[in-house]
């Protein structure tokens, strides 16, 4: 499945890869660095927020500090495939990110980079805090997740990430129905999903978690309804390693 996505998203060396919104975006960043590193290239993934640290099984090294440090020890493991960069480990054991500034700098040391610019807490729906999501400029490649496990739930805290502001941002009340056109607003609308996407970049929509037929219906549903808008979608599970393109 991730070689066909790697294929389908037309990944290529110089590309910086940024992953927003809900439903999978560590998991996405980490299966297309190990995909790309068998394919050859040498990868860099990282983040502009925060994420849970990586195994050794997703990632061979792990580097950590300030980020003209984090340079010179780049220099200095120029042979290794994959390699994950962050600031600092917090108490809660997460990785804190770099800033969008510095993104740009890891092309010289990478043929591409994978950026997770964005924070859900494991929910497959969010609405963006004002100060998010932390997109870098140099950004080639604009991927937005969304979890169809949140598709037909009513909506509640536990599916949806800033749970507070998403009331106010759909005018829903708790526990009315997160169906098909209320995530084509989250996605549609200008402080929406697609909130910080730099301007001419490739974007697309990627429905994760698309597991039975349930989940299925309503994911297609919401995906012909964005292909109408001329917006790009790939439907899939990173669970049990589906895609699909072209419905």
């Amino acid at each position: 499945m991730v070689e066909k996505l790697i294929e389908v998203l037309g990944l290529k060396k110089g590309d910086v890869i940024s992953l927003v919104g809900g439903g999978g975006k560590t998991t996405l960043m980490f299966r297309l660095a190990q995909g790309l590193t068998k394919k050859g290239f040498k990868v860099i993934s990282t983040t502009t927020t925060k994420i849970k640290e990586p195994s050794n099984e997703e990632v061979p090294l792990l580097l950590l500090g300030e980020e003209e440090r984090l340079l010179s020890a780049l220099k200095a493991h120029q042979d290794i495939p994959h390699i994950t960069l962050a600031r600092e480990k917090t108490k809660e054991g997460k990785l804190k990110g770099l800033s969008p500034e510095f993104i740009g700098e890891l092309s010289r040391w990478a043929d591409l980079v994978l950026v997770e610019a964005d924070g859900s807490k494991g929910r497959p729906i969010k609405v963006h805090g004002p100060n998010e999501p932390v997109v870098p400029e140099c950004t080639t490649l604009f991927i937005a997740l969304l979890g169809a496990d949140g598709l037909g739930k009513p909506f509640l805290e536990q599916w949806v990430f800033r749970f507070e502001e998403a009331l106010k941002f759909f005018d829903l009340k708790p526990g009315d129905l997160i169906g098909p056109e209320v995530l084509r607003r989250l996605v549609l609308y200008e402080e929406g999903l697609m909130k910080g996407k730099p301007e001419g970049v490739r974007s697309l929509v990627f429905i994760n978690k698309v597991e039975g037929e349930e989940r299925l219906e309503l994911a297609l549903s919401l995906a012909c309804e964005l292909k109408k808008e001329g917006i790009r979608v790939l439907l899939g599970s990173l669970l049990e390693g589906s895609l699909m393109e072209g419905f």
